[in-house]
């Protein structure tokens, strides 16, 4: 198990915390509806620059896909976190 030599959590067990966070979160708060709105929003704005925008609206589609995953399959996070290290 990798730790953090500053803390000793491993990096499993701060993923899990985190995952268990996100998924309360979306659980509560419509955040796929919010995200395709900000996505929207950001494209037709006109406040970034091409760069900033795409950059942007990757990090959104990341979120959203995560968003996915566990909404629909909370029992995959586990899966999702041995990928992730």
């Amino acid at each position: 198990m990798d730790t953090n030599r500053s803390t000793d959590i491993s990096f499993e067990l701060k993923l899990a915390n985190w995952l268990t966070n996100e998924s309360c979160f979306m659980e509560h708060y419509p955040i796929q509806e919010d995200i395709f709105e900000l996505m929207d929003s950001i494209e037709v704005g006109g406040y970034f620059q091409e760069d900033e925008v795409e950059f942007l609206v990757s990090m959104l589609k990341s979120y959203l896909k995560l968003s996915f995953i566990i909404k629909k399959h909370p029992d995959k996070t586990e899966k999702l976190i041995n990928f992730l290290k």
